[in-house]
């Protein structure tokens, strides 16, 4: 058995970290270069007023390429891929049109559809696709506002004359479209509407 010790400190000799490319680090470029393509696409379908939802495309990698393999020691590497994407590109415009459309001739006769839409009033995806016949089924989410239409109001200054307020407040409140009644007659201790129509005046306040 040999033993030696030194009595001054030892110096030289060199450190260092290697980096090695992982079999995940080519995965990971791998569907970072796929989406980096299907953002371009995109945004090319947007100048035309068209956009592909989730589920309307397939994709299909025909080339993938890195100039380092796994295990290799490298800070980095350089990946390429040629994809393939087929699918079923839908007109915003068009969408939009269809649903309002449809919601529409469901509301009663006496109501409107807002026509302000906000830019998440539509949530979509494809549920069924078929890009050998081009066809897809969309499930589409529609969030927005109803309006009741205003009533004429012409006609009502002859239900009203003379009658008091409860009398006014029970013909009003029928209608679906009223939520609250706010009766002022002038004098204060008037107790009836005017008998003349032309001394009732009524006014709609949308909140």
């Amino acid at each position: 058995i040999l033993y030696a010790k030194t009595e001054s400190p030892i110096s030289g000799g060199t450190s260092r970290y290697l980096s090695v490319v992982l079999e995940s680090d080519i995965s990971n470029s791998q569907v970072s270069l796929k989406e980096a393509i299907l953002e371009i696409l995109q945004e090319k379908l947007k100048k035309q007023n068209l956009f592909l939802s989730d589920g309307s495309y397939s994709s299909e990698i025909l080339q993938f390429t890195t100039d380092k393999a796994a295990g290799a020691q490298s800070p980095n590497f350089e990946a390429s891929i040629k994809l393939k994407i087929n699918g079923l590109a839908i007109n915003a415009n068009d969408l939009n049109k269809l649903v309002t459309d449809r919601i529409s001739q469901t509301l009663a006769s006496n109501k409107v559809l807002e026509n302000r839409l906000k830019d998440d009033a539509l949530a979509f995806k494809m549920k069924d696709l078929d890009l050998k016949n081009e066809l897809g089924i969309l499930a589409v989410h529609f969030q927005g506002k109803v309006w009741y239409m205003v009533p004429n109001l012409d006609d009502y200054p002859k239900q009203l004359k003379g009658k008091t307020a409860d009398e006014v407040n029970e013909i009003l409140i029928k209608r679906d479209e009223v939520e609250r009644i706010d009766v002022v007659l002038m004098p204060s201790w008037q107790k009836r509407f005017p008998w003349l129509e032309s001394k009732i005046r009524l006014k709609i306040s949308e909140e």
